[in-house]
């Protein structure tokens, strides 16, 4: 079941032991469908406009790859998921699904990072099992190795304390 995209941390923590599905924010989820949609109709306008300087064949290579790339970006936008249970969680984006057990996550807290002109924050963990340079890179920069990859509608804030509680609750669960 879908939980509310602007829910309260609470109202989902009060739902323990789930599963609960939290979705990306609305506003993320807008902004992809209009930049896939407005790539999906230029590549549409090249594939239908006269002939030019690059010939019809050469408006098809351009455009019918783009056609399929962003058609496809727009089929996925719906996969921008977290879900909780009592066992752990799976963060799904775009091309690929992460499932984490509780017992192998530490507590979730906001960790910031620059970014190019800006300060950006998102949700910081420690993965146990996670040993690569790549966690090491992510480590050096976050303090931690593992980062969420959206809020799922709440504040960087609400959902570290929503992990972490529910996190808590599974744990102390599983241990009586």
């Amino acid at each position: 079941m879908f939980a509310s995209r602007a829910g309260n941390a609470d109202a989902i923590l009060a739902r323990f032991p789930g599963p609960v599905t939290l979705a990306i924010s609305r506003l993320k989820w807008l902004t992809v469908l209009a930049t896939g949609a407005a790539f999906v109709g230029v590549c549409v306008w090249m594939s239908l406009a006269g002939p030019d300087d690059w010939g019809r064949s050469a408006q098809w290579t351009v455009a019918f790859p783009g056609l399929i790339f962003f058609g496809a970006v727009m089929s996925l936008i719906d996969a921008g998921s977290l879900t909780l249970d009592a066992d752990g969680f799976e963060a799904r984006s775009w091309f690929r699904s992460v499932r984490m057990p509780w017992r192998q996550v530490s507590e979730f807290e906001v960790g910031t990072y620059s970014a190019p002109g800006r300060r950006r924050r998102t949700v910081i963990y420690d993965n146990a099992k996670r040993t690569s340079v790549s966690a090491t890179s992510v480590r050096e920069v976050l303090g931690r190795n593992s980062a969420l990859p959206e809020t799922y509608g709440l504040s960087h804030e609400g959902l570290a304390r929503l992990m972490t509680q529910w996190r808590a609750r599974a744990l102390d669960g599983h241990s009586q």
